[in-house]
This record gives C-alpha cells, structure tokens and sequence, in this order.
C-alpha cells in the first residue's frame, strides 16, 4: 500500500459498501424465468424464447417469422410473488 506522509493510504476507504453486503445480488422482484410467444395468423402459439435463469437486467432476442401478437410470460422470480416488468418492446 502507499504511505502518505508516514500514514498508510487505503484506496477503498470511501467505498460505501456495508461489511457484511454481498458482492452481487439480482433485485427479488426482477424476473428470473420466463418465455416469449408468438401468434401465428392461425392462431398457433409458437415458443420463441425459454430462459430459466435470467440475471440481466435488458434482454434482446432475435426472432424470425411473422406474427399476428407476441407475449412476454414470466414464470418465476428472484423471491418476490410478483414479477415487475418495466418494459417489453417489440419491433
């Protein structure tokens, strides 16, 4: 570590971060599992994307195809009841 003027200077003194905090953890309320489906014209629903352990806060997925809807379904959380989706954008 570097001395200053006789005293030792710790760079992560102003880190304001509890002791006993984790170093990483995802919100409970962000969605943990869900998938996205499509409506074809005739009415079949198409799975386009499962994810089982999401952590990120944006997702993009890529899907090829026309379809009438497509729907965003959340089926599990990090330990909240409910699933709090701020945005689901589809172009």
């Amino acid at each position: 570590m570097p001395a200053i003027n006789g005293r030792i200077w710790d760079k992560n003194m102003l880190h304001n971060r509890s002791w006993h905090s984790p170093d990483f953890y995802v919100p409970k309320t962000m969605t943990k599992a869900y998938r996205i489906e499509g409506v074809k014209a005739d009415g079949t629903v198409v799975t386009l994307c499962e994810e089982s352990n999401n952590y990120q806060r944006l997702n993009k997925v890529a899907v090829e195809g026309a379809y009438q809807k497509v729907r965003l379904v959340p089926t599990e959380t990090w330990g909240n009841e409910k699933a709090h989706i701020f945005a689901f954008d589809v172009r």
